[in-house]
């Protein structure tokens, strides 16, 4: 029995999976000490469901996903960060961002250097190496997805379930593994914590109330900015794809809400900034609950092995990394605590899994602006610049990108 699940649907159940996700964190003490994002929780849960009532090659039900609206969420929440960045913040980042800019470079670099070598060793064709490398662990479904589209035009075939199967993986690990590095560099290093500082220990509420000069205007005026850079960006991003420039939809989209945020700054015009981070917040548990419940887990069976060991070398490596070299570059504090956490979620599943990491952390221990400060412009910007150089210069070795 086949049911198609409409976009209004989908984001019904969305919402409903969100909340129970919150419920079963609060019950389960492992998962709130370790900082589990609630959104990852609830939607593996219900792809492990969905993934059993759909199991063989005759299953009893299969469920099918309208993703236009989780494509959406996705822009909607790059927008929003857009929208909330202004340029002057790169200044204030100094020789620190610097610092963690090469470190993220040495990180896509080895992220698809292990990816070639593990393909090797599988005798698998070295572009699922990448595919297994920065295109999806880095990148994410949104670079992954272009991507794809752009090998398949070079003839390549039967690619796009292993790279969105990639990008699936890396958006798990990448919410399992962040709040529990940062969860022991915080134990291991004995770092004082903001609640400790204002000597109240219990668990700090960040969820700011919006303000009562909220309006119409300034609802419309937010939601009209979104729109116009989700609509610009993508008829950009056509054009570039049109001169063979590749780069995710929603990196345009982010560019463009930053050059818009900064152009209303200097007209001594800005947007409401509580409420752009409230509807940032919301696209992004909204993005990653569509993403991991529409998971068919059946389609791991096919490529099991080397993707998973792929998988495992890339969150070894990771993990490690973050623990010992980012972690100190970034400062050995608190902040530099969460901003590990931040940059393995990035690191494995992209930007919006490593913001959810780094909100996790703080709803529990403290605000770090440092890390709402680094982590989306690493995970983002800097991420998708470096990404796209290095993978179009490795695409150019004939043994990697010819079919």
């Amino acid at each position: 029995m086949h049911f198609q699940i409409s976009g209004l649907a989908f984001l019904s159940i969305s919402i409903l999976i969100i909340y129970l996700g919150s419920k079963i964190t609060q019950c389960i003490p492992v998962l709130k000490s370790y900082n589990i994002p609630p959104a990852i929780t609830s939607g593996l849960l219900v792809a492990i469901i969905l993934t059993i009532v759909s199991y063989g090659k005759n299953p009893l039900y299969e469920i099918t996903f309208d993703l236009t609206i989780r494509n959406l969420f996705l822009l909607t929440f790059f927008s929003c960060i857009g929208l909330s960045t202004k340029l002057s913040i790169l200044r204030k980042g100094g020789t620190t961002l610097l610092i963690l800019i090469l470190m993220l470079t040495g990180l896509i670099l080895c992220q698809n250097i292990i990816g070639l070598l593990s393909a090797t060793l599988f005798d698998i064709h070295p572009i699922y190496g990448l595919l297994a490398g920065s295109i999806s662990f880095a990148g994410g479904h949104g670079t992954a997805i272009t991507w794809v589209q752009y090998l398949q035009s070079l003839g390549f075939e039967n690619i796009n379930e292993f790279a969105l199967v990639s990008s699936t993986l890396g958006l798990i690990l990448g919410g399992f593994l962040g709040g529990p590095i940062g969860q022991m560099l915080m134990n291991n290093k004995k770092l004082i914590t903001p609640n400790i500082r204002s000597n109240n220990p219990s668990e700090i509420n960040l969820s700011t109330p919006i303000p009562y000069n909220l309006s119409s205007s300034s609802v419309f005026g937010l939601l009209f900015s979104i729109s116009i850079t989700i609509v610009i960006g993508l008829e950009i991003n056509n054009y570039l794809r049109q001169l063979n420039i590749l780069l995710p939809d929603f990196f345009i989209v982010l560019i463009l809400g930053v050059l818009l945020n900064n152009i209303l700054d200097s007209m001594k015009h800005s947007l409401h900034s509580e409420f752009t981070a409230l509807l940032s917040d919301i696209s992004l548990d909204l993005f990653v609950v569509m993403s991991l419940f529409t998971l068919n887990l059946n389609n791991l069976f096919h490529i099991a092995f080397p993707l998973l060991f792929i998988a495992c070398m890339q969150t070894l490596f990771i993990a490690v990394f973050a623990y010992y070299v980012f972690f100190r570059y970034a400062g050995r504090d608190y902040d530099a605590a969460v901003m590990s956490s931040g940059f393995i979620g990035s690191g494995l599943g992209a930007t919006p899994v490593g913001i959810a990491n780094v909100e996790t952390m703080m709803h529990r221990f403290g605000k770090s602006p440092k890390a709402m400060l680094f982590i989306p412009l690493l995970g983002s910007v800097f991420t998708d610049i470096t990404n796209s150089i290095i993978l179009q210069s490795l695409i150019k070795i004939p043994f990697i990108g010819t079919p």
